[in-house]
């Protein structure tokens, strides 16, 4: 084991911290054959369409495994002090309760205007993003180095990514 830079202890990463992330996303593919004639209705009024939502949990995945990895990505750039809120206020928060809270939006470039035509268009387009951010696992090499939250444990990155991808499904409807 090593420490973070916040303390923490990270255990090398291997692919069985992938599993319950690769589970929900399979879950998540799986939803979208019971969507059927609402996959462009919105879930309620003001609220996204099950395109849409698979649309932002595949952002969520490709940008995610570039931020987990340093790289510029489409999720916020935060200067360091407020990275340490959003660990501590979010990602911890996540973490702790296993839920996203109530309220949460995304950022506008994981907001999409539209998404795949069908569903099963919407299952290649999270395949496709699956695929992305298990690549970028495969390259990381120790803590996830992110902008948006700083430096976590790889595994918490990526079971924060478990717990947003079953948040986004459980709207879906069934």
């Amino acid at each position: 084991m090593k420490a973070t830079p916040t303390g923490e202890f990270d255990m090398p990463n291997t692919a069985t911290d992938l599993n319950g992330l690769q589970s929900a996303v399979e879950d998540f593919m799986s939803a979208l054959d019971d969507c059927g004639d609402a996959w462009a209705v919105p879930i309620r009024p003001g609220k996204w369409t099950p395109s849409q939502i698979s649309e932002h949990v595949a952002r969520s995945l490709e940008e995610s495994g570039k931020d987990m990895l340093g790289q510029r990505s489409k999720l916020p750039q935060l200067p360091a002090p407020v990275r340490f809120l959003a660990r501590h206020l979010g990602f911890k928060r996540v973490l702790k309760n296993k839920a996203i809270p109530a309220g949460a939006k995304a950022n506008r470039a994981l907001s999409p205007l539209e998404g795949p035509l069908t569903p099963s268009a919407g299952q290649d387009r999270l395949r496709s993003a699956w695929l992305q951010f298990e690549q970028a696992w495969e390259q990381l090499d120790g803590p996830a180095r992110s902008h948006l939250f700083g430096t976590v444990p790889a595994a918490d990155y990526v079971r924060f990514q478990e717990i947003h991808t079953r948040h986004h499904q459980a709207q879906l409807p069934r």
